[in-house]
């Protein structure tokens, strides 16, 4: 069947290899989440990742990180409560994924 072949031409052509940039709220960059005081800008940021980034051929495997890198990230920090605060530019640090590859999940971390 044509459809059929099409499809798995498609998923053999997205093997996972490359990580993919992805929108991560900057919440989940920090240790500790915001104080209710602090507004961060931006948000969030781009950093490239590799969770659905490719297929896998085996259905026990998932595309995830094989190589990484540090990345130093400036956010604007505005207080909304103490006011009397200046604004002050903090820099977060973050993990980039650089290169993918099938491994199996049972032995995953995520960063």
């Amino acid at each position: 069947d044509n459809g059929f072949l099409n499809h798995v031409q498609l998923v053999h052509e997205f093997q996972c290899s490359m990580p993919q940039p992805r929108a991560v709220p900057v919440a989940e960059l920090l240790t500790i989440g915001p104080s209710s005081d602090e507004i961060f800008y931006p948000a969030s940021t781009v950093l490239t990742r590799c969770e659905g980034a490719g297929c896998c051929s085996d259905p026990k495997q998932i595309c995830a990180p094989i190589e990484t890198r540090n990345v130093s990230l400036v956010f604007m920090v505005k207080h909304m409560i103490d006011r009397q605060r200046d604004r002050h530019h903090e820099v977060i640090h973050a993990l980039e994924h650089t290169k993918c590859g099938c491994v199996d999940k049972r032995i995953i971390k995520f960063n």
